[in-house]
């Protein structure tokens, strides 16, 4: 059986560091970036660097950030969107292998009184922009094999306050969480994110 490698990449915070983890060099990112908006297939051979390092994309079958893509007390607001916009743009021309989870520094961007330390209000507008304008970029959890992964852990309590809440018969959306009572535990977790449950 083949080895399947996962990359995982945690709390950029605007950097640009997985770049250079990723394809070299900011300058081979761009360079990469430019041959696939002018047609070039993301994942073909037309774009080769000389040495590819193990953490290179065309290295690793999955890329998983676990979010925390913004909020930084010394990247601009400018390289922190072009770098949040370089994000979509990867996981756009590679859905398979690129996962992008959610982070609480994500969070205060699209959820209303949810401020983190480092938080922006003058990049509010964009950043939630971004962030709802490719909500079905972003997901709240990811399941290889028998591992899990999200942006801060899954404690016992909350799993258990939060499958109280989808079985509580009083609430206004029984009807709709009474089905995801069942489903397998990243399921719940991504179906609750995307109707802003959780």
């Amino acid at each position: 059986m083949a080895k399947f490698t996962i990359l995982t990449l945690g709390d950029i915070h605007g950097r640009e560091i997985w770049k250079d983890i990723l394809f070299g060099s900011t300058y081979d990112f761009e360079s990469w970036k430019a041959a696939v908006i002018h047609g070039g297939h993301a994942d073909s051979d037309f774009w080769k660097p000389k040495d590819l390092s193990p953490t290179h994309f065309r290295n690793v079958d999955k890329i998983v950030f676990v979010g925390d893509y913004v909020d930084s007390f010394d990247v601009t607001n400018i390289v922190m969107k072009k770098n949040l916009e370089d994000l979509v743009f990867f996981k756009e021309h590679i859905p398979d292998r690129v996962v992008l989870l959610i982070g609480n520094h994500d969070v205060s961007y699209i959820v209303p009184n949810q401020i983190c330390s480092g938080f922006r209000s003058e990049m509010k507008h964009d950043f939630y922009q971004i962030y709802t304008n490719n909500t079905k970029l972003f997901q709240l959890a990811f399941q290889y094999q028998d591992v899990i992964w999200v942006h801060a852990g899954i404690t016992k309590g909350w799993l258990e306050v939060f499958d109280k809440f989808l079985e509580d018969t009083d609430q206004h959306l029984y009807k709709i969480t009474k089905d995801m009572i069942n489903l397998p535990l990243v399921d719940k977790l991504n179906q609750a994110w995307e109707m802003q449950l959780a």
